[in-house]
């Protein structure tokens, strides 16, 4: 017995000294973090010039409203999706939106400067069982940012659903969008919103 606790010490020991002698200065090996970053690469080759934004959807209170709304118009649904978006985009996008119900109300700011998050404000009726809101998807390509508003099927792993009841903001982060005139599309399954806004 002694035999055995003797070679697991000595075994301890040079394990160690191996270990601590031959360690790298820079961090470990990440073999995930590593696969993401080369997924993100090819994701961004294969975008065929079009831009996709990380996302926010957070419940808000009613938030302070801009100097200058912009005019947003209400259209029906798009119907058919892939025909109503440019082919480009359909083959991008991961897989196909599970558009979630329209609010009663959308706003956001007639122009914000470069360096501001772009914001945009939806209004829910109030209701005993509010629908649940999963991701929402931004793309834009040609000063055209096309907004996905989905449901809680979909869901990504670091995200929890957010019930759509009383106000609800989508957020992008600051700078993201080029200074210039811009028309924004908020896509729904039983509403479309569109409207035209300005980055300085």
């Amino acid at each position: 017995m002694m035999w055995v606790v003797i070679a697991i010490v000595i075994y301890i020991a040079a394990y160690t000294i191996i270990n601590v002698g031959f360690r790298k200065p820079e961090g470990g090996h990440e073999p995930w973090a590593e696969a993401q970053e080369r997924r993100e690469e090819v994701q961004q080759e294969a975008m065929l010039d079009w831009i996709r934004f990380h996302t926010t959807l957070l419940p808000a209170a009613a938030p302070t409203q801009p100097l200058a709304s912009a005019r947003i118009e209400r259209g029906p649904e798009t119907g058919n999706l892939e025909r109503a978006l440019p082919i480009e985009l359909v083959l991008i996008i991961p897989a196909r939106p599970e558009l979630a119900r329209a609010p009663a109300h959308v706003s956001s700011p007639a122009a914000l400067a470069a360096s501001e998050a772009f914001a945009v404000s939806l209004e829910f009726d109030s209701a005993d069982t509010p629908q649940m809101l999963g991701d929402f998807l931004a793309y834009a390509k040609d000063q055209h940012l096309r907004l996905f508003l989905q449901d809680d099927s979909r869901l990504s792993h670091d995200t929890q659903p957010v019930a759509a009841n009383g106000q609800v903001a989508l957020m992008l982060p600051a700078g993201g969008l080029a200074a210039g005139e811009w028309k924004a599309t908020l896509y729904c399954v039983d509403a479309t919103f569109t409207w035209d806004f300005v980055v300085e």
